[in-house]
């Protein structure tokens, strides 16, 4: 469980398409802390939201400071394997800066 307790906090608003700028649906999007330094951190901080019909997820509230975002449509149930494997795939994120009080949109698009 994590408890986050403040009132400066932000979001990330994310925009998923294709590689043909169609909007994807159902496919989650993380949201990891930056300063996930290992497969273990990245899998106890991460959050996932699924993307809409319209291709948005937004993440909720943030701490401010800086985030990785990336979309992966592989299955992701907490496994090793797939820790070692979303800890592969976080390597293409965008890196974005949640503002304190803000929210950032970031468009990506799911390879």
């Amino acid at each position: 469980m994590r408890c986050l307790l403040g009132t400066d906090g932000g979001s990330i608003q994310a925009h998923l398409t294709d590689n043909n700028n169609h909007a994807l649906d159902d496919v989650p999007v993380y949201f990891v802390p930056a300063s996930a330094r290992t497969e273990t951190d990245m899998a106890a901080l991460l959050m996932k939201e699924k993307t809409d019909s319209q291709g948005n997820a937004g993440s909720g509230v943030l701490a401010p400071g800086e985030y990785l975002v990336f979309a992966w449509d592989q299955p992701f149930l907490y496994s090793p394997a797939e820790v070692s494997a979303l800890w592969r795939a976080s390597r293409d994120a965008q890196k974005v800066t949640v503002p304190a009080r803000g929210s950032v949109t970031v468009t990506l698009q799911l390879k």
